[in-house]
């Protein structure tokens, strides 16, 4: 019987491209429908406050949400997302919230949408209602 370590079967299952981000497939990942939310800037009162709220609006619709408010660089949170390979990646920062926006990327196309956080839920929701 051949074994491989559970480091080599990650790399093997999610190995890509350098153009194609990580994206786990269904049946390997570790949640069916599931999004990241990232603050920015975690001592941010407003940012926050985003991202309580909208952690909860969408966990009470049964979505199931990995919120980094971790105190690291943005750049980590971003690797560890993409690691990670949630489908969509709902990022909030000081810059956006001036305008009431927010900024929802859809990882497999890499289209960045700038909504209101009512809007996201509502995107959110769209996205995963065959799911749901």
């Amino acid at each position: 019987l051949f074994s491989i370590g559970q480091y080599h079967a990650f790399f093997l299952i999610g190995k890509c491209s350098s153009s194609i981000p990580l994206l786990w497939l269904n049946s390997i990942a570790t949640m069916e429908f599931s999004i990241s939310l990232t603050n920015l800037i975690v001592d941010n009162k407003e940012c926050f406050a985003i991202c309580e709220k909208l952690y909860q609006d969408l966990s009470n619709r049964n979505i199931e949400v990995l919120y980094d408010d971790r105190d690291v660089s943005i750049g980590k949170k971003f690797f560890d997302s993409d690691l990670l390979g949630f489908p969509i990646q709902i990022i909030i920062g000081p810059k956006g919230l001036k305008d009431n926006v927010l900024e929802v990327k859809d990882r497999k196309s890499g289209k960045v949408e700038k909504l209101s956080p009512q809007e996201t839920v509502n995107f959110v929701i769209n996205q995963f209602s065959n799911i749901i």
